[in-house]
């Protein structure tokens, strides 16, 4: 993500914090982290570049 690009899971979560949304769904630990086993790592080129 660039600097210029709104990350619209902060703002969900701003908003969970403030409880103006009701039922929010987080994903557990766990399935994070079974999630970023499963995701390809990324090339350097594209780390190096953004």
């Amino acid at each position: 993500m660039r600097w210029f690009e709104f990350d619209r899971a902060l703002f969900i979560r701003l908003l969970a914090a403030l409880e103006l949304p009701w039922n929010v769904k987080v994903p557990s630990a766990e399935k994070i982290a079974l999630r970023r086993l499963h995701e390809p790592a990324p090339d350097v080129a594209e780390l190096e570049h953004g």
